[in-house]
Order: C-alpha cells, then structure tokens, then sequence
C-alpha cells in the first residue's frame, strides 16, 4: 500500500474534541446531531460522531495551543446558537454519569454501519468522549520515530484530565475507563514499535490483505499518523471539561513534541 503522508516542516498542532449533546430538562444525552449539523452548515469545523448525541468540533493547524483555543472558542460560539435553538445544552468529559448506550442512535453513515456489523456490541459499548491532538512531522519516517518517543509519555497525557469513570450509568472504579475500553477492541490498543515506514505499512498491507481493515483509519490506535494530514494523533485523552484544560493538555503535548524534536532523531 502507497499511503501518502503530506509533510510539515514545522510543529504545527491542531485539535479534534468530542463533545456531549445534552436535553436541557433531563441532562440526558440528546440524539439531535443531525438537527445541530442542519442549522451548521456550511461550517467546516464540524463532524459527525458514531452516536447522534455526539459532535466532534475541529481546528485546522495552529501555530501554538493558544490558537487552538482561539479557533474553539469561535467554533463553540457559533455551535450554542443552534442550541439555543433546539433546547440543548453543550458538555464536555470522557463519559455521561448515567447515560446508556443501549438508548442511542447511531449516525447514519456507512463506516459507522460497517463498525457495527464488524464489532457488534463491542463497538457500541465505549460511549466514550476523548480529545484528539495533531502534531505536524517533517516526513513519515520522522513521524514513526516520534510515535515511538511519545509512547513513554503517555502518562503525562493520560493522567491531569481523565474524566470517565462511568459506563452505561455504573462506576468503573477507574478514573479513566476509556482506554480498557478501547484496548478491548479488535483493531484497539498501544501502537507498536517501528524502525521506519515501510514496517508500519507491511503491517496496514497485511491488516488490508486479510479483510481485517479496509482504511488506514480503521486501527483505532493510542496513537498513529494522520496521513492526509502529515500529522501524529494521540488519541488516548479524554475530552476535557473547558476550553482552559483543552488548551493545557494542547500545549502540554505540544512542548514534549518539541523536546523529543530537539534530540535530532535521525531518519
């Protein structure tokens, strides 16, 4: 497989941030995403989630978390005008206390079908809410080398803002239950060790070859490389609870990039 990966010669960093559609009466999970996409369009910073009470806003690459917050905050202005115009409210945190996910309705699009009919239950159960984080890289081989350095500071990543203790309305009796969860899946887990990019694509190629994937996004990894994007993601947070902590955990992710940058990985 010839997966292209678009090149950053700079550290620039971006955020993805599930978010929690709430009923303003119950503070039950509301399945009104597709309502709240209608009154949106034409905003790009928008996207769909698995569930219908779930919408994921975007920003495009900044130079540094404080642009990122910037671009939240225009984005979250323009998203609480459509909820004031459907009675709902806007949350953020890795889990509901009391929300099942038996109750909620799934996104009508096909990767989101396809998910479901690969996992079945597995794949509805994490009703789980995480903050994904971009971080440019020079070249793909770079990249893989960089994954591998950030591995060791999961932790660091993991640990000021977990937030998901509940599942379907139960204490987990862990802080963070988001990654057992996502560590329970096929396709789910740390990633791997790779010396270069060609091993990390002999192993897309037989994941490809076996019927087990069918996109490079399909590994729902702690962290990979974003192709299109010519990023890495660390996927492993749980949505924060403002904007305040989002930026934080951005720019927290942003100056142990740039302290892995600066020891010169050779390529």
């Amino acid at each position: 497989m010839n997966l292209w990966f678009e090149h950053s010669q700079s550290l620039p960093i971006g955020a993805e941030l599930d978010l929690r559609l709430l009923d303003r009466d119950s503070l039950d999970l509301s399945s009104s995403s597709l309502q709240v996409l209608e009154l949106l369009k034409g905003v790009n910073s928008f996207r769909t989630e698995i569930y219908q009470s779930m919408i994921e806003v975007t920003t495009d690459l900044c130079k540094d978390a404080h642009q990122v917050g910037r671009y939240l905050r225009s984005s979250m202005s323009k998203l609480l005008e459509a909820f004031d115009k459907l009675n709902l409210w806007i949350s953020s945190a890795g889990t509901h206390s009391f929300a099942t996910y038996e109750d909620r309705i799934i996104f009508p699009e096909a990767r989101y079908k396809k998910a479901l009919g690969n996992h079945q239950r597995m794949a509805k159960r994490p009703l789980i809410f995480c903050l994904h984080v971009q971080i440019g890289k020079k070249n793909r081989n770079y990249a893989i080398l960089v994954v591998n350095a950030l591995s060791h500071y999961f932790p660091l990543f993991i640990t000021p803002f977990s937030s998901s203790p509940f599942c379907n309305g139960e204490s987990t009796q862990l802080v963070s239950s988001s990654t057992a969860y996502f560590e329970a899946l096929p396709r789910g887990s740390h990633p791997s060790t790779f010396e270069i990019w060609i091993e990390f694509i002999s192993v897309y190629d037989g994941l490809l070859n076996s019927g087990s994937i069918s996109c490079p996004k399909d590994p729902r990894l702690d962290m990979r490389p974003s192709l299109g994007l010519g990023t890495i993601e660390p996927r492993i947070v749980d949505s924060p609870a403002t904007i305040k902590e989002t930026e934080a955990i951005v720019a927290l992710i942003h100056l142990i990039c740039q302290r892995v940058d600066k020891k010169n990985l050779s390529v």
